[in-house]
């Protein structure tokens, strides 16, 4: 494309291939320098590079990191974790080698890392599908990390995340643990089915222990709920009718609090955990 305003097939496999070898950047040199159609050239690499990526996302993992072999451990059971619930990782790093495992293994999510390291910021960017963030992390249980993610305001309220980080137990530093966090408060807790949903909370006054789920607050149309809460078990045929029309029903939900009314919650689908 130095000259002309279409790619050769070479040059599109040239770009493919480079991806299914695990390349995390793509570099033009010519093309942009000297060539005729620099602009092209980079919509070209940026459509066919989001196209292959689109479509392979069963990338081959390296085999091992030279290394710590517990952080390998625990970053490949991230990527399964992301893989099973569609979530995001976020990984708490100091030196970086974390990160560097995570993007080579292709995770389905996205990768936040967080580290107050301004050299290591920089060097992020360069990794595959991964968002660096300046925070520094001073709490040491999941509960201060997470109550500090949360003051960041990056990510809402009720978003499970899954964080990899080291505890300061163990003897020689690096990341030795995974775990699925909920931002936000715990409310209770029940069996899931459908989608997963967020919404404000109306109280059922025709149905004792039944809590709508809507966006639309007030509304008591079955049709117009997001979801549906039982406090009871509820019977399957009618938890399957409402699945079926697309709705979040949470049965049997016992509660460490109750919602209050109008107040916005949300469903996990895979843990039946309700949070504010």
């Amino acid at each position: 494309m130095i000259e002309n305003e279409t790619p050769t097939r070479a040059e599109i496999n040239d770009i493919s291939n480079a991806i299914f070898d695990g390349a995390d950047i793509l570099m033009l040199s010519e093309e942009t320098a000297v060539g005729k159609n620099p602009i092209r050239a980079v919509q070209v690499l940026n459509s066919v590079t989001r196209y292959v990526e689109s479509k392979v996302r069963d990338f081959p993992e390296p085999e091992e990191f030279l290394g710590n072999k517990i952080a390998y451990a625990v970053a490949k059971s991230a990527k399964i974790l992301s893989s099973e619930t569609e979530k995001n990782i976020v990984a708490l790093t100091r030196s970086g080698s974390t990160v560097k495992m995570l993007s080579a293994l292709r995770p389905y999510g996205k990768i936040f890392a967080i580290t107050s390291n301004r050299r290591l910021l920089s060097r992020f960017y360069l990794y595959n599908d991964t968002y660096p963030i300046d925070i520094e992390i001073k709490g040491e249980s999941v509960a201060d990390i997470t109550e500090e993610i949360l003051a960041s305001g990056l990510f809402e309220k009720g978003t499970m995340l899954i964080i990899t980080s080291g505890e300061p137990y163990f003897p020689f530093g690096g990341t030795n643990d995974v775990r699925c966090v909920i931002v936000g408060d715990f409310i209770g807790r029940g069996y899931a089915a459908g989608p997963g949903c967020s919404g404000r909370v109306t109280y059922n006054p025709r149905g004792k222990g039944t809590i709508f789920i809507s966006t639309k607050p007030g509304e008591l149309i079955p049709e117009q709920m997001d979801g549906i809460i039982f406090s009871y078990r509820a019977p399957l045929s009618m938890m399957e009718n409402l699945v079926k029309k697309g709705k979040t029903v949470v049965s049997s939900a016992i509660f460490r609090r109750m919602p209050e009314e109008g107040e916005r919650i949300t469903v996990d689908k895979h843990n039946g955990m309700i949070f504010h």
